[in-house]
């Protein structure tokens, strides 16, 4: 019984640093890659794609970079 208590603290323990992995990742790529897609699409300077950046789009990205990395962050933990 202490075997199976055990496992499931680890799995649990497992999934949260999973969780904390995907939102600090969700976050770094939802303010991240519009910038990068400026620079990359529209050829703009560094200076000009920051100025560029919406707070919406990020708010958009963010939904979108959160839901898939909570779906893959906590396998990776758990493996």
């Amino acid at each position: 019984m202490a075997e199976q208590k055990d496992f499931v603290g680890r799995v649990v323990g497992a999934a949260s640093q999973g969780a904390v992995g995907a939102v600090v990742a969700a976050s770094l790529s939802a303010v991240t890659e519009p910038i990068v897609n400026s620079i990359l699409v529209k050829r703009v300077p560094l200076s000009e794609a920051v100025k560029e950046l919406d707070p919406e789009r990020v708010k958009r990205f963010l939904q979108t970079t959160l839901a898939t990395n909570f779906i893959k962050f906590p396998f990776f933990e758990a493996t």
